[in-house]
Parts: structure tokens; C-alpha cells; sequence
């Protein structure tokens, strides 16, 4: 899947916005260049997305692009890489002692839900005879996005309960 977009976009006629100027255009890039596509859906990042019938007909257009077509020109992107994306870089490795953390959620993809709050998990010891602690090893981008605390809730309908957890760094390492 990639996304189209056309230049100049802000100057085009309101007509080529639509679904069916767009496909008339992927369709003459089809039979120029004999490239099939399997489906065209409007894109919030771009005009369309654009499904290929095959992955490296998808990247020979990518890495083609912007490709001329009349006064325009047609650029495709991978799906993942539109403006709203951002490279993040994790700068710290750090053991976090979470404290209070409820029982009940000890699973390893609870604990990767409240580490993503600001990082990435790497290791989870659990200490089945600690259980006033848990101790993970995560990634940051920055030693300040690890709370001091974080309330943590569960909820039904319109009540719910909730608890909070106290975060501590054990240690630390610039990456």
C-alpha cells in the first residue's frame, strides 16, 4: 500500500480531487507503465491510498516518483512514512521500579501498555515473591517523560476504579 499525491495539489481543479479523476489518472500510469492496482480508498495523508497488486511494483513507483503526468506530477510514499510521521530516537535505557502496580495486571502486555506511556519495554522481571514491585528495563527518548506517577484505571460503563503507580529510575544509561 502507498500513498498518491499530486502536484501542484492547492491548484488543481476541484474536479481532480475526486475518487474518480484519481483513478482515471492511476489508470493511465497503469497502462503506461503496466502497473496494476488493486484499490484506491481516500487518505487523510494524501490523496489516496493505493493498493498494488504487487509490493515491487509498489517500490519501483516509490523510488520513480514524482511521475509526469500532463501539467502535473504523481508522487507515491510508502504508507508509513506520510507528514504524520516521525522518526523517535530512545536515548536512555533505564531500569524503572514501578511500585503499587496491581496484582491483577501482571501480564506482560499490560506492563508494556503503561511503559508505552513513555517508552519502549525491553524486560520485565517478575518477582512473584516481590509483589509490592515490579522492575523493568525500558527505552526513553528522554529520563524526564518517566512519570513520577501514573493513575491507572478500570472502567465499566460510567464508573470505574483506579490506582496509582509510583515510578522509580534504578539506573541508567545514555545510548
Amino acid at each position: 500500500m502507498a500513498y498518491k499525491f499530486m502536484d501542484p495539489f492547492p491548484f488543481m481543479p476541484r474536479c481532480c480531487h475526486h475518487q474518480l479523476s484519481i483513478r482515471e489518472l492511476l489508470d493511465d500510469l497503469r497502462n503506461r507503465r503496466r502497473v496494476g492496482f488493486h484499490s484506491i480508498q481516500p487518505c487523510p495523508y494524501g490523496q489516496a491510498y493505493v493498493r498494488f497488486n504487487f509490493v515491487h511494483e509498489k517500490d519501483f513507483l516509490i523510488s520513480d516518483s514524482p511521475h509526469e503526468y500532463g501539467n502535473y506530477r504523481i508522487s507515491f510514499t510508502e504508507h508509513n512514512r506520510s507528514w504524520n510521521n516521525k522518526t523517535v530516537t530512545m536515548n536512555f535505557e533505564v531500569w524503572i521500579m514501578l511500585m503499587g502496580y496491581n496484582i491483577d495486571y501482571w501480564t506482560k502486555a499490560d506492563i508494556e501498555k503503561t511503559v508505552s506511556e513513555f517508552g519502549r519495554l525491553l524486560v520485565w522481571v517478575e518477582d512473584p515473591n516481590n509483589l509490592a514491585r515490579i522492575v523493568v528495563k525500558a527505552r526513553v527518548v528522554d529520563l524526564f517523560e518517566v512519570p513520577w506517577f501514573l493513575v491507572c484505571s478500570e472502567r465499566e460503563d460510567f464508573e470505574g476504579d483506579s490506582w496509582t503507580i509510583q515510578f522509580e529510575i534504578l539506573q541508567y544509561r545514555m545510548l
